[in-house]
Formats: structure tokens, C-alpha cells, sequence
């Protein structure tokens, strides 16, 4: 398939579910799978992802200098990215998809644009839950004992804040697969949303788990002098495609019957 072709075309990848139909049956997540996946696919393109990597962290970087440039070009090459990521997981990357979103500009726009703007949207009581708890233990600080070295109050607030601030993340995580719905088939923000809200059905345990082995896996890479963190990021985003492909019933080892 040329990397150029409109977005959503490409209905060899996967199985599973037709391009851009909602009427389908969610998967299992499998986290083992998950990381495994994510891990061979780092293995098999640690090459071409570091190069496609850099050259995505360049371009963002020569973005920012001017908001509107990054505000023009940003989602269509985060559209790119999540190709990438995809293509990775199939064993077929190529370079020039990272630019693949500009290929028909609006579609890819408006899709990865829209899809993050609801997960944002979806971020925000969270964030309102985490803050408001927050500034009342402040508030209640600064009314009992505002010179107290220990701030009893604040650190009230800050952990009933976190604790409150989890649950809320939940819809959020609902909508994390939309991005991957609009790029692997050609789906609208909206579509894309309720898509991912049914694949991660029953899968949000599965789904937070994963989030959690990632995030240890990072810390590892981390604490490695540095050096492990490029490709315990790898490990990530291939993992992450590979837990969208469990749930959207399109992942070519689980579901090639299909």
C-alpha cells in the first residue's frame, strides 16, 4: 500500500472488524501478549523507529517556534506516528509514513485533532477533582496554621486528590483507543470515540495493568544510566498498538479467523 493513499483504505491489515464499522465484537486484552508484541516489534525495527523517532522530536521542536505551525502540521503528523506504530506491530515500517498523514490533509486533521480533543475533555474532571482537593487542604492550611512545618492540611488535600483524581481518569481511558480507530480505519472523531468506549469494554482492568507494567518498564530504562529508556519507549508504543489490536478484534494472531 502507498503510505500516501488515503487513510482507512488499507483493509489487509489485521482482520477483524471492516474498516470504519462499529458493529463489532470487542477482544480480550492480553497484557503478556501486549508486551511481547511491543518488544519484538523494538527488536525487529529498533533502526528505522529511532530514526523516525528523532526525526518526529526534530520536526516538533521546529513546530513549536511558531504555535500555529504546530497547531497546522501537529496532528497530521501524529496521525503519521500512530501509522508508524501500527506498521511496526505488522512488520512493514517505512520512513515516509510519518508524513503519510498529509496525504489528504483535512481527513487527518480533523480525526486526530478531534479524537485528542475529547480525551483532553474527558481529562478535565479529573484534573477539577485533583486541584479542587488540593486548594481546600491549602485553604484549610492556611486557616488553622498557615506557619506549620508540617503542612497536615496540604498533604491531606494532595492524597485525597490523587486518590479522587484515578476513578476520574476512567472515561478518559476509554477514549485512548479513538486515535488508533481514525488512523487504522479511517474513522471520524466521533465514531472513533464510541469505537474505542466498546473495544476497552470489559478491558479497563486489563488496561490499567498495562499502563502500570509500562510505566515500570520506563522507570527500569530509566535507572540504566539513561540508556534504556529510547527503547523501553518503543516497548511502549508497540505494546499500545498491540493492546488496541486485542480489543478492536483485529490483532492478526488472535484473530485472524476473523
Amino acid at each position: 500500500m502507498n503510505p500516501y493513499d488515503p487513510p482507512g483504505t488499507d483493509s489487509s491489515v489485521g482482520g477483524g472488524a471492516p474498516t470504519g464499522n462499529l458493529d463489532f465484537e470487542p477482544g480480550t486484552l492480553d497484557i503478556g501478549l501486549a508486551l511481547s508484541d511491543g518488544w519484538d516489534a523494538t527488536k525487529r525495527n529498533f533502526g528505522v523507529w529511532l530514526l523516525m523517532g528523532l526525526t518526529l522530536f526534530v520536526v516538533i521542536l521546529l513546530l513549536e517556534c511558531t504555535l500555529i505551525g504546530l497547531f497546522i502540521a501537529g496532528p497530521p503528523l501524529m496521525w503519521g506516528a500512530y501509522k508508524y506504530s501500527l506498521d511496526v506491530l505488522d512488520g512493514k515500517p517505512a520512513f515516509n509514513v510519518l508524513f503519510s498523514g498529509f496525504g489528504e490533509f483535512g481527513k487527518t486533521w480533523v480525526g486526530m485533532a478531534g479524537s485528542l480533543f475529547f480525551m483532553m475533555l474527558a481529562m478535565i474532571p479529573a484534573y477539577v477533582l485533583c486541584y479542587g482537593a488540593i486548594g481546600v487542604g491549602f485553604a484549610a492550611q492556611m486557616a488553622v496554621d498557615p506557619n506549620s512545618e508540617t503542612p497536615l492540611f496540604i498533604l491531606i488535600g494532595t492524597l485525597v486528590g490523587v486518590v479522587v483524581m484515578m476513578p476520574a481518569l476512567i472515561p478518559m481511558l476509554k477514549l485512548y483507543l479513538a486515535p488508533y480507530f481514525v488512523v487504522d480505519q479511517g474513522m471520524g472523531p466521533l465514531d472513533a470515540c464510541k469505537a474505542s468506549w466498546k473495544a476497552t469494554r470489559g478491558n479497563m482492568l486489563s488496561l490499567i495493568g498495562l499502563f502500570v507494567a509500562i510505566m515500570f518498564i520506563v522507570i527500569i530504562g530509566e535507572l540504566a544510566l539513561l540508556v534504556g529508556v529510547i527503547p523501553a519507549i518503543m516497548v511502549q508504543y508497540g505494546a499500545l498498538s498491540s493492546a488496541y489490536r486485542q480489543m478492536a478484534g483485529r490483532h492478526p494472531g488472535r484473530y485472524a479467523d476473523l
